[in-house]
């Protein structure tokens, strides 16, 4: 993709089953490109989506998100953010938990219960995904909230998750901060200490 007019040629276009490749790419690292065609791109998109489904979890339905030990360590959870704008049907193929975004950094009452019906009917867990209120900065600004008011923003956020949730027969399960939010709880202070104090209500 690129401008119409002026700007820079497009040297190349990587085709979407190769995109991951692309996205775990470190800085140096040094990428190929090789010419293809539609007919090929297509079938390396139909490979690629038949191995996701091979790795599919078994019996993901009542994936237990408790601590485990011994045997149950043979066990993963794989764990997504969701709720945020992007393929929610397509990610909840392949993890057996989402962290769905409940208004703070991304979100409406619609998208939040869509999500969640999806991960319900995929049986993956779900776990509320609070933020700083900073739907411009998509919750990646530290803001300079009061714990008070930190407090009720996390309170406000995983309430509204969980209700939805129940009126799907389903309930929050854990509470995974997003972005500036879960830095600052990593921090811990009076801002760390008001999100704690919120996920124990």
């Amino acid at each position: 993709e690129h401008q119409t007019t002026g700007g820079y040629r497009v040297p190349a276009v990587v085709i979407r089953a190769d995109l991951w490749m692309v996205g775990q790419a470190r800085p140096g690292d040094t990428i190929q490109l090789v010419p293809t065609n539609v007919r090929d791109a297509v079938a390396a998109l139909r490979d690629r989506v038949l191995q996701a489904a091979a790795t599919r979890p078994a019996g993901r339905a009542g994936f237990p998100l408790v601590p485990r030990a011994g045997a149950g360590l043979r066990c993963i959870d794989l764990n997504a953010d969701a709720g945020e704008g992007f393929d929610d049907a397509g990610l909840l193929q392949h993890v057996t938990s989402v962290n769905i975004a409940c208004g703070g950094h991304a979100g409406t009452p619609e998208s939040i219960a869509r999500t969640v019906r999806l991960a319900i009917e995929a049986g993956a867990g779900v776990g509320a995904h609070p933020s700083f209120v900073d739907k411009a900065g998509f919750g990646r600004t530290r803001l300079d909230t009061t714990p008070d008011d930190l407090r009720d923003q996390v309170v406000w956020q995983v309430s509204a998750l969980d209700g939805i949730c129940r009126s799907y027969g389903g309930r929050v399960e854990y509470i995974k901060p997003h972005g500036a939010l879960y830095h600052a709880v990593l921090e811990g202070g009076p801002q760390g200490e008001a999100v704690r104090e919120a996920a124990d209500l």
